[in-house]
């Protein structure tokens, strides 16, 4: 079986390691939640976070990202240990390629 049947991300990732802070959209206490991002594409980021998150809740990244956008959906969670979560989010606007003339 070869690599590209078994992926099917539309972007590809790139390593990006960074503190990340999140709000989650439901929240209004406004709680800013850590995390730690291990990958980003144009349609989504990876990150570790300490807090348990779960598939389908909305954020808003406030920390700058090298992409023009801050919300995502939480697509996918795993619990890898006590207190720590990996999360896989897709972004809810993909950056487009620049115009070429």
């Amino acid at each position: 079986m070869s690599f590209d049947s078994v992926n099917t991300r539309s972007h590809p990732r790139h390593l990006y390691s960074d503190n990340i802070e999140f709000r989650l959209d439901y929240s209004s206490a406004g709680t800013r939640l850590h995390g730690i991002s291990v990958n980003i594409s144009d349609s989504g980021i990876g990150l570790y976070t300490f807090t348990p998150v779960y598939a389908g809740q909305t954020i808003t990244v406030e920390t700058t990202l090298p992409v023009p956008y801050q919300k995502a959906t939480i697509i996918w969670v795993q619990k890898r240990a006590e207190d720590l979560y990996k999360a896989g989010l897709k972004f809810e606007t993909v950056a487009t390629e620049p115009a070429t003339d």
